[in-house]
């Protein structure tokens, strides 16, 4: 019988998956510290987010030097200004996984990855094991916090990132 590497029977993942999970608690306030690792390169990122006044904004966490933010309809970084949406333009793997349907990882259409296997990985997190679209060996997983509907890390062969999050 397939399994999982560990010998552990496969878990596939629901259908409807990525709408439950649209259904978890979220704040409409949260801040939150990422850390970014791609190669030898580590980044480190400061958000805060107010979904009820529609607004971000995504810095430097060393610097505090904005990278971009939103409010009022207004998409900004140091390069230009637009409008658009709340979610229009994340410029960020971590500011995505505030939104986390906004992650490529749920097999639609346009996404890259798809969720193979769904295990509870602690009382208040869901450990999904996601699959590459056009290499099946290549996998990876991410942890979705149940208490905040956004995804606390996210692990792919091109690098890591996992962000600490609470609402404010």
């Amino acid at each position: 019988m397939p399994g999982m590497p560990d010998g552990s029977p496969e878990r596939t993942a629901p259908d409807g998956l990525l709408e439950r999970l649209l259904d978890l608690p979220r704040p409409d306030r949260l801040v939150a510290d990422a850390t970014s690792q791609s190669g030898s390169t580590t980044t480190f990122s400061h958000i805060e987010l107010d979904r009820s006044h529609e607004f971000w904004t995504l810095s430097d966490a060393d610097s505090r030097r904005l990278i971009a933010s939103y409010s009022g309809g207004v998409y900004r970084s140091p390069d230009s200004a637009r409008a658009t949406t709340l979610t229009g333009s994340l410029p960020s793997i971590a500011l995505k996984m505030l939104f986390i349907e906004h992650l490529p990882l749920w097999g639609r259409s346009w996404d890259d990855w798809r969720p193979l296997a769904v295990d509870d990985h602690e009382p208040d997190a869901l450990l999904i094991t996601i699959e590459h679209r056009n290499d099946r060996e290549l996998r990876g997983t991410v942890t979705i916090d149940r208490s905040l509907g956004i995804a606390r890390s996210l692990v792919r062969p091109s690098g890591v990132t996992r962000i600490e999050a609470r609402e404010w």
